[in-house]
């Protein structure tokens, strides 16, 4: 498990933004989603995908 701390500094953005960012308050921008995206090896064109493939996980 990562910590948020972690996490952020892998990103590089603050501890602060990325707990808003989790619970919700603030939205990540292309960065951010980029960032994460490459840190957990995640391909972006499964947003390509129609909603009926995608679980949602919320």
């Amino acid at each position: 498990m990562i910590s948020q701390k972690d996490l952020a500094k892998m990103i590089p953005i603050s501890k602060t933004a990325y707990s808003k960012i989790e619970n919700h308050l603030q939205k990540p921008t292309i960065f951010v989603i980029q960032r994460l995206a490459e840190i957990f090896d995640i391909d972006l064109n499964i947003l390509k995908n129609t909603s009926k493939e995608i679980m949602n996980y919320d």
